[in-house]
């Protein structure tokens, strides 16, 4: 049995190692949970500070420092609830969780408690005893919040404040089940948009709008919309200096999103220069002008390129837009999107519009 001078000793002896340890840890998790598609907003690792474990060891007797659960800490942020529920199946199959000192305060809180708090689990590794805290985004600024002001049970709460801390609790607590559920109705029309899988179904209700998830599919689903009209241009003419750069267009990629991202204002700018409020409107005219725009940029390949130029689907869609408009609205365009690429957009464009 060690005294509270030689637990901290020992502590001293191997500060430099637990940190190493954390370190360690935190990257595997890290690893651990994207390669299980969790999305956390935030990981971060900490070493108790020898003051903090000072205190702990005034207030309760300890044998050893391996009998203290927190001497590594880490703190995993997610965006949603039901993310908690992942990261605990993954923690559960890596680690030996030691349930006596695990819990989800959560599903624990009872109904006139306040405060709105988060996931703990504890287990050794590599030595040394772990504690991961998981909560989400707003789970994490009530805890920030509520510990400035510095109270930390029901106890501590002056009776006049109770009741608007309760209902401020329960306002975070309706907000993340809100988010969630934003995020599942958001999952479930990504889901039809990708069950779509004729022309006709193309036309449906859907379509009707333009927004984020309504552009992506139209630009990226492989093999349809958009993909066939690259491929009936390259189709017409295979020596075009104008090249559409590879990706997995079934697979919506970081990259495609970085490129959407990027594009999405140009396109919405160009949409609305012609008059187009729906992805069926766009369909519309780029099927009643495909050999216009084919024939532009056949001419344009051919004629004003002196070298290839590599562009990315949504990138071509833009070219397409963009051969559609007047010189004068093209020049408007080019001015308030500042969208000015090289040749292809400064000077061989505005050549071929009437």
């Amino acid at each position: 049995m060690q005294n509270k001078k030689d637990i901290l000793k020992t502590y001293d002896s191997q500060l430099e190692s637990y940190k190493e340890t954390a370190s360690t840890l935190e990257n595997h998790i890290s690893e651990l949970l994207s390669s299980k598609g969790v999305k956390c907003h935030l990981i971060e690792k900490r070493v108790k500070e020898r003051k903090s474990l000072e205190d702990k060891l005034d207030r309760k007797s300890y044998d050893s420092l391996n009998e203290i659960p927190d001497i590594i800490g880490i703190r995993i942020i997610v965006y949603y609830q039901n993310d908690m529920e992942k990261i605990k199946s993954v923690l559960e199959s890596q680690f030996s969780i030691d349930k006596d000192q695990s819990e989800s305060k959560i599903t624990f809180k009872k109904d006139n408690e306040f405060g709105y708090l988060s996931d703990h689990y504890v287990f050794p590794y590599e030595g040394v005893n772990v504690e991961i805290q998981v909560r989400t985004v707003l789970q994490h600024a009530w805890a920030s919040i509520s510990h400035e002001i510095q109270y930390k049970t029901q106890t501590d709460i002056p009776s006049v404040l109770t009741r608007k801390l309760n209902r401020l609790a329960g306002l975070f607590e309706l907000v993340d089940e809100q988010f969630l559920l934003l995020k599942e109705e958001s999952e479930k029309y990504i889901k039809e948009l990708e069950e779509i899988d004729s022309a006709s179904e193309i036309e449906s209700e859907k379509f009707k709008e333009i927004n984020y998830d309504t552009l992506r599919f139209f630009i990226f689903k492989q093999d349809r919309i958009l993909g066939q009209f690259v491929s009936e241009l390259n189709d017409s003419n295979r020596r075009l200096k104008i090249k559409v750069s590879t990706l997995n267009m079934g697979q919506f990629s970081y990259k495609e999103e970085q490129q959407l991202n990027i594009n999405i204002p140009i396109i919405t700018s160009l949409l609305k220069r012609l008059n187009l409020n729906s992805i069926n409107d766009v369909l519309g005219l780029m099927h009643k002008k495909k050999q216009e725009i084919f024939e532009k940029i056949t001419n344009i390949s051919n004629e004003c390129l002196t070298e290839n130029v590599e562009l990315s689907l949504p990138q071509v869609l833009i070219l397409m837009l963009s051969l559609l408009l007047e010189k004068q609205e093209y020049k408007e365009f080019i001015e308030e999107t500042d969208y000015k690429r090289e040749e292809l957009w400064n000077k061989c464009i505005p050549a071929f519009l009437p």
